[in-house]
């Protein structure tokens, strides 16, 4: 038997119903099933997705959190973890696709690992122009942790965690665009274990504006934020700091095209 679970949805008024139906039935679907779902309105949505809600409240335990406004995805994760039932939580994006085993898999190889954090690799599937490519991050505890400094080794929608060491870690953080990347860097000073699956078990859509959300001045302000504060907690130094404000400067700035091209031969398979 596995250990029951919970899942953690979150939604906000850019979320198409279609999308949305789609991943929930994903959910639904597992071999393995959680045992509550916590889903999180994040400000108003679209009137179909809350009638939708209601029907499967027939099917599966759901818990709801509804933001009066929005608040953004780091504060809204932060509730959401708080009011899990239970300690193992899976992250998931409701534009997204999880396959049937995801769950299953990855429960199975946290017990077998001991894992405090567990990930798995991600089909990027582009409905625009048709092409995919899969996004793979290092797969043991040492080398997660040797990455770790210098970008994400999670896709952020593919993690089962465990709450009692995210809550050890301060919990999520509103650090926007960055904030399952902030948690990951405080766990890793609390001593979590990382671990991901060599295996695709998460189909994630790439809208047109995927490439213009990671780049540009915006961005790389939220970025430069996001290292202020691991610099604060001590995690890295001045001069690393400086290092890794400098490369993704030469990056984020250039012109969305290239970035694209970076994207697709430096940080995809």
């Amino acid at each position: 038997m596995y250990e029951k679970f919970s899942v953690i949805l979150p939604i906000y008024w850019k979320n198409e119903f279609s999308s949305f139906q789609n991943t929930f039935q994903s959910i639904l679907n597992q071999t393995h099933k959680p045992s509550e779902i916590i889903i999180v309105f994040d400000g108003k949505v679209e009137k179909r997705i809350e009638d939708y809600i209601k029907k499967k409240k027939k099917k599966i335990n759901i818990k709801e959190i509804k933001n009066v406004k929005n608040l953004g995805l780091g504060k809204s994760l932060n509730k959401a973890v708080k009011i899990c039932s239970f300690n193992l939580i899976a992250r998931t994006d409701c534009d997204d696709l999880n396959y049937k085993n995801r769950f299953k898999k990855q429960l199975s190889y946290m017990k077998l690992h001991n894992l405090d954090v567990c990930g798995s690799n991600t089909l990027e599937f582009s409905s625009v122009s048709l092409n995919s490519m899969v996004k793979k991050n290092p797969l043991m505890h040492e080398q997660i942790s040797r990455r770790l400094k210098y970008r994400n080794p999670f896709n952020h929608q593919t993690v089962i965690f465990k709450k009692e060491a995210v809550l050890k870690a301060g919990n999520y953080k509103d650090v926007p665009f960055f904030e399952d990347y902030y948690l990951w860097v405080r766990m890793k000073k609390k001593g979590s274990i990382f671990g991901n699956l060599n295996k695709i078990l998460v189909r994630a859509d790439v809208d047109k504006n995927f490439y213009g959300r990671r780049s540009g001045i915006n961005y790389l302000q939220k970025y430069q934020f996001f290292l202020s504060k691991c610099k604060k907690i001590g995690y890295i130094n001045n001069l690393e700091y400086l290092y890794l404000l400098l490369l993704r400067t030469s990056i984020y700035l250039l012109p969305e095209v290239i970035v694209k091209f970076f994207y697709k031969i430096f940080l995809r398979k």
